[in-house]
């Protein structure tokens, strides 16, 4: 029945957002509904809104009144800085796409003190990655080294950066930690903040980003080494519209729901 199904509310109406939003409307995964969605931008919003037959709320504290089960974000880091708390402390489970604002540790303490307060949970997607579990299981197991090379076309980095990229030749953009990375390019390497977090953290997993004009979508590889031996996960997902966020990432939001409502979960 309707009302026996879970409730997602949409924060941030864009691509990814978009892709969320029909997923749920769409029945592409059962158990669950709509109960809003909202941007800064309202065009955007009415828009989702009218086409996945969704309320518009025209803030987030508008969304949280509708007490969902669960808060996608789908905004950008300085839109999660600013909802986090409150979705949290209102008890709402929060299912984040930046992750790379966790990279700031002081963020990060906070979240998890109002996760705490509000007797709920974040619960981060796999992304435009996978292997969070063996990259979990690897830190325990001890002694793990995980290194993460982001290779993208120029097109998708320019933005982050003042000097033209050649269109004939790689470039190394950078080489440091997942930490630094972030702030570097806040758009593009969420997902090395993401597997930093399942490994050994921002702090400790050291990352590369370079322009790569022969590609025409982006490449994550990741390296680890340890006790339990060795392993290497490479993926290569479609870019979206934006050339910055692969599609991969939403997709990663409806099967994290879906699992959450299974009787059989991986992870």
């Amino acid at each position: 029945m309707e009302n026996e199904r879970m409730t997602v509310g949409i924060l941030g109406c864009g691509l990814l957002g978009q892709i969320v939003a029909r997923g749920i409307a769409g029945g592409l995964i059962a158990g669950y509904r709509l109960a809003g969605v909202t941007d800064t931008d309202a065009a955007l919003g009415l828009a989702l809104g009218k086409e996945t037959g969704a309320p518009f709320l025209s803030t987030l504290e508008g969304l949280l009144e509708t007490r969902p089960d669960f808060i996608v974000e789908a905004a950008g880091g300085s839109a999660l800085k600013a909802a986090a708390l409150p979705v949290l402390r209102a008890g709402i489970c929060l299912i984040p796409l930046s992750i790379g604002a966790f990279a700031d540790q002081a963020f990060l303490a906070e979240v998890r003190q109002a996760a705490k307060e509000g007797g709920t949970k974040v619960r981060l997607p796999a992304g435009a990655i996978g292997g969070f579990d063996l990259m979990a299981g690897a830190r325990l197991h001890g002694n793990l080294r995980v290194t993460m090379a982001n290779e993208k076309p120029p097109c998708s980095l320019q933005e982050a950066v003042s000097e033209p990229l050649p269109q004939d030749a790689e470039k190394l953009l950078f080489a440091g930690s997942a930490q630094e990375a972030i702030s570097r390019f806040p758009k593009n390497v969420n997902v090395a903040v993401a597997a930093a977090l399942a490994a050994n953290g921002p702090a400790e997993t050291q990352v590369t980003v370079a322009s790569c004009p022969d590609l025409t979508a982006p490449r994550h590889t990741i390296r680890l080494e340890g006790d339990f031996g060795r392993a290497v996960i490479q993926v290569e997902p479609r870019a979206g519209e934006n050339q910055r966020s692969s599609t991969l990432a939403a997709y990663s939001v409806l099967a994290l729901l879906e699992r959450l409502n299974d009787t059989i979960v991986f992870g």
